[in-house]
């Protein structure tokens, strides 16, 4: 155990400003998506407005089922961050893996902001309450997931002859499965946790 908390330690030393990069592209997503629902136009607004509107109408959050919302929660998870792993391998990877960051980013800015110019005090309370508790887990995951897979890349791109590239891609697969079983439990939030949530804000909006 003394020795997984060295390495992480350490790990988190040695990437600290990979870190602050890849932080760095999914807060400016964050920005982006934020200043985009100030640039929606009326007839786009009021589409999403409607749409919401019917979102809130239509949902009975009795009649979720769980064990559904669970396996698709985990599904989405699991194909961003196989698509991230993927892109690692590639030398050529790291300005997409960057981009999907920034995009995971731009959607949940725009969808908080949105929340919030439309429904004020309620939007952010629905935030916290609908987005929050899963994203705690699920954005860590996904920061973690980009600096790894950057790494992995840039090992290749520089294909230092000591290293044993075998045992390292080994590593990267172990290190790649881990933190997705972190996604098991963000989807098990998000589909017996974050639902009893909404349940108490959505009659109130």
């Amino acid at each position: 155990m003394a020795n997984f908390k060295n390495s992480l330690i350490r790990h988190f030393k040695e990437n600290i400003i990979m870190y602050l990069i890849v932080f760095f592209f999914f807060l400016s997503g964050i920005i982006m998506g934020s200043i985009a629902v100030k640039a929606l136009d009326s007839v786009q607004k009021e589409s999403l407005i409607n749409y919401l509107t019917i979102f809130f109408k239509n949902t009975d959050i009795n009649e979720i089922d769980e064990s559904t919302a669970f396996k698709q929660a985990l599904l989405s998870n699991i194909k961003i961050s196989l698509l991230i792993w993927i892109l690692g391998i590639t030398v050529i990877g790291i300005p997409l893996i960057l981009l999907l960051i920034t995009f995971r980013g731009f959607v949940l800015g725009f969808t908080v902001a949105f929340l919030v110019d439309e429904l004020g005090l309620k939007g952010i309370i629905f935030s916290i309450l609908a987005l929050l508790p899963q994203n705690i887990v699920n954005i860590p995951v996904i920061i973690i997931l980009g600096v790894t897979a950057i790494s992995f890349s840039l090992l290749l791109f520089k294909r230092k002859r000591q290293i044993n590239l075998l045992q390292v891609f080994l590593c990267y697969i172990v290190i790649g499965i881990f933190l997705n079983s972190f996604f098991l439990i963000g989807s098990l939030i998000e589909a017996y946790i974050t639902p009893v949530f909404m349940k108490l804000i959505i009659p109130h909006l």
